[in-house]
């Protein structure tokens, strides 16, 4: 074989560029650009040091042959009467990946399906039996590259993709992969800042994939060093004394290291996310050179002795879908904010897959690159600080409100013992939010605005209400639980916005509960039902009480608490009823007496023949049965769920049917033979009072 071999590295898109300077530092001649790689020439050692030393990489190939493919027949020709037996191993097993489609060929499978059986057929008329496939651990990956009506044949030195460095454990996932984000430091100039001594900070650094990568750019660490089991290892043509000794060179330069003068930090808000950044940077042996630690973006402070010029680069999470991206807006104007405030002469880099939350940095990019990361297009956000920003507080009218309220409500909550209250209420017309405390956390939801309002303009609104929060409450930006309130029909306020699954505990008259600020976009606990949970722990004694549409079971612990005898909790969802059962459970709430029913209460009603002494109804405003294939409305049907319900209460019992329909009437001249009393007035919450037309009470004898 010739001493120059033509080979083909392929790398994410956007990354070509460096690419071909990073492997004509490796010796490559006659490089050349294309779609997401580079084709090069050399002897051996060339693709030898591309698959050890590149860092942008994800795979090198050995072009062995080009034929025709204008049919499938030609193809089967073609790859048949190349010489496989030169380049496979006979007990080895292959794999073989097809890339590309033209007029005849109109689906990879089938391409691949011709060129594995040309192959299996020409081995076995050469060794006497076909090859094994193995699509996972191959000893030979053959890759086709479809070109028109040509098909360029290579060997997958590779193995594995080249961005496996071998730090990373098999638990970690993680949202760039690590050619990836070496791609990323290179655009950014880490090694230009390196060598001015200037610090590098991933502060939303998950399990460290940017800050190991930095440390091994500088180092001098070869990113193959850890990997095991290259595709080369099992072709014919494989110099194995060549390898040994480039490895042994990498180990060399690997020894005499300087280290890393300058630091490389990063942080993040999840505990979990920093223990695996850790066992990363043991498994890399970087436990000198790197630095990690849990913080969030507002407890963000500047390593001492950093000087005032660094770079950052972080990769803040996209949100998958509408609900999960509104709950980001807070980490980014929390990011824009520490840019502003903190890092006054820092060149900051933001890889952004989602235009609408980057533009709640709140700063305008200098410069901006295209790439991909897996299959989202990404920018690459350059944002030179050139100064810090003045640290006043802010005096908004929103901020100005808050203050004042919970000044206020804060004396009301401590005598009152009430953990778990609502701060602010759309108080001002332009600032349409409602904020909640619980404990020492907090809930922002912002009620949709109408169409037509200036996107801009609403961004700046709600700038101004994140950082009077972060700044009233204080608590950083990223810790608010943000969402967007909108209409809604039936139990879409109980679908799942996110998969965070994280309980927090808190008290109410004595009790506890488990919420959770994340995933839904109520929380489990509505606080505008306080003094309604209150009332029924004052009526429950010694009841046998009922609890429909029960959601996480709240009144039932209340009720349970004031000496119910029985409980009987009814709800449709599995999920929210196991939710019951832990708030039970957390306030020691055992036994037979207390009955979780997973039903449609609609349809309970008809097979449950128990008598209840009170019985608490809060059905939703809307609602369908698919099975059923039929819709409630609380206006409408409210009148004959109130007689079915009654149906289960025994003589002298009391009916609390409670709903926060929005300028309800309850059907009086419908129910002349019952005792109605309304006790929304003296149920409503002091913290809910500007809520007074979606809170109604209604305590129903009969007569």
């Amino acid at each position: 074989m010739s001493a120059r071999h033509p080979f083909y590295a392929t790398v994410p898109r956007g990354f070509e560029d460096l690419l071909v300077v990073e492997l004509e530092g490796l010796g490559a001649q006659d490089v050349r650009s294309t779609r997401g790689g580079a084709s090069f020439r050399g002897p051996l050692e060339v693709a030898y040091r591309a698959c050890l030393w590149s860092r942008l990489a994800n795979r090198v190939w050995l072009f062995l042959t080009e034929v025709d493919a204008s049919d499938s027949e030609a193809l089967y020709e073609g790859i048949l009467a190349f010489e496989w037996e030169n380049h496979l191993s006979k007990r080895g097993t292959i794999a073989v990946r097809f890339i590309g489609v033209n007029e005849s060929i109109r689906h990879s499978q089938f391409g691949s399906r011709k060129v594995k059986d040309a192959i299996c057929d020409r081995l076995r008329m050469r060794w006497g039996h076909r090859p094994s496939v193995d699509l996972e651990q191959p000893d030979a990956r053959i890759t086709i590259r479809l070109v028109t009506d040509r098909a360029e044949v290579h060997l997958d030195l590779s193995g594995d993709s080249l961005h496996r460095r071998g730090y990373r454990l098999a638990e970690a996932s993680a949202p760039i992969k690590e050619n990836m984000a070496a791609g990323l430091l290179l655009r950014a100039g880490w090694p230009e800042a390196y060598d001015q001594g200037r610090p590098f900070l991933d502060p939303m650094c998950g399990t460290g994939t940017f800050v190991l990568e930095a440390a091994a750019i500088v180092a001098d660490v070869a990113p193959g060093l850890m990997r095991r089991g290259h595709g080369f290892e099992s072709w014919p043509g494989h110099d194995s004394s060549l390898w040994d000794r480039l490895c042994a060179e990498a180990q060399e330069r690997d020894r005499r290291g300087a280290g890393v003068p300058v630091g490389i930090v990063g942080s993040d808000c999840d505990p979990n996310a920093i223990r695996i950044a850790l066992e990363h940077r043991a498994r890399a042996g970087f436990t000198k050179e790197v630095h990690f630690e849990k913080r969030s973006l507002g407890n963000l402070d500047l390593p001492k002795g950093w000087g005032e010029s660094g770079l950052l680069l972080t990769n803040p999470p996209y949100g998958k879908r509408l609900g999960a991206e509104e709950t980001l807006i807070p980490a980014y104007v929390g990011l824009g904010r520490v840019f502003k405030t903190k890092l006054g002469g820092w060149d900051a880099w933001v890889l952004s897959g989602n235009e609408n939350l980057s533009a709640h940095l709140g700063l305008k990019a200098a410069r901006r690159h295209v790439v991909h990361n897996g299959s989202i297009e990404c920018r690459f956000l350059h944002y030179p600080v050139t100064a810090l920003a003045p640290g006043r507080k802010s005096d908004s009218p929103f901020t100005n409100r808050l203050r004042k309220r919970l000044r206020h409500l804060r004396k009301w909550a401590r005598r009152e013992e009430v953990s778990c209250f609502r701060v602010y209420d759309a108080d001002l017309a332009e600032y349409a939010v409602a904020v909640d405390l619980y404990g020492d956390a907090v809930h922002l939801q912002e009620y949709e605005a109408p169409e037509g309002i200036d996107p801009l303009r609403a961004r700046h609104r709600l700038r101004d209400v994140l950082v009077g929060v972060s700044e009233v409450l204080e608590i950083p930006l990223d810790e608010i639980h943000y969402k967007v309130r909108r209409r809604q029909r039936g139990r879409n306020q109980y679908e799942r916005l996110e998969e965070i699954g994280k309980l927090q505990e808190v008290r109410e008259g004595g009790y506890r509960f488990w919420v959770n600020l994340t995933d839904y976009l109520d929380t489990g606990l509505f606080l505008e039902k306080r003094s309604t949970r209150a009332l029924i722990e004052s009526m429950a004694q010694g009841c046998r009480f009922l609890n429909l549409f029960a959601y996480t079971g709240t009144a039932t612990v209340f009720a349970v608490g004031g000496g119910a005898i029985t409980s009987t909790t009814v709800d449709s969802s599995a999920r929210y009823l196991a939710w019951a059962r832990k708030n039970l459970n957390l306030n020691g709430m055992k036994g037979r007496e207390h009955q979780l029913i997973e039903a449609d209460c609609l349809d309970w009603f008809g097979k449950d023949r128990g008598i209840y002494d009170l019985i608490f109804l809060d059905p939703p405003t809307y609602s369908s049965s698919r099975h059923r294939g039929t819709r409630f409305s609380v206006e409408q049907d409210h009148v004959r769920l109130i007689r079915r319900t009654l149906d289960r209460l025994a003589p002298g019992g009391t009916l609390l049917f409670a709903t926060n329909c929005k300028g309800f009437r309850i059907d009086r001249d419908a129910m002349k033979d019952l005792v109605l009393q309304d006790l929304s007035a003296q149920s409503l919450p002091m913290d809910f009072e500007r809520s007074a037309r979606s809170h109604h009470l209604w305590k129903i004898q009969r007569k």
